[in-house]
């Protein structure tokens, strides 16, 4: 009969089916729950950031569409500027966006980003 090594505990064991890889359900399911918690760590660096400005985006539009900010009252927030889901480049401008808001820096006034909320529902 054929042996396996189970992928959680290393233990050897007779698979009952072809594809079985984990002797019991449970150390399956620990296998990949510790595999899950090891990637929300690693992206926690930039997760979390991402999530925190988003927060202030949201809760600076309290359901408009677009609002004027001023640098230091998003910095005073806690809004990191170096992180976002994507950049884009419109009319010669390069504009970040975090989800389905896009910040851009004021043409007139540098000191003041326009956030705009595009509806993609």
């Amino acid at each position: 009969m054929e042996t396996r090594q189970d992928l959680h505990t290393k233990e050897k064991f007779v698979p009952k089916r072809i594809t079985q890889k984990f002797s019991e359900a449970k150390n399956r399911i620990r296998y990949h729950n510790l595999r899950a918690q090891q990637d929300r760590q690693i992206r926690a660096v930039i997760d979390k950031p991402l999530l925190k400005n988003f927060r202030i985006l949201t809760n600076a539009l309290e359901g408009g569409s677009n609002i004027r900010l001023h640098h230091e009252f998003l910095r005073g927030r806690g809004y990191d500027f170096t992180v976002m889901t994507s950049h884009e480049r419109h009319n010669g401008k390069l504009i970040a966006s975090i989800y389905h808001y896009t910040i851009e820096q004021d043409s007139i006034d540098t000191n003041y980003y326009i956030v705009k909320r595009g509806d993609y529902e």
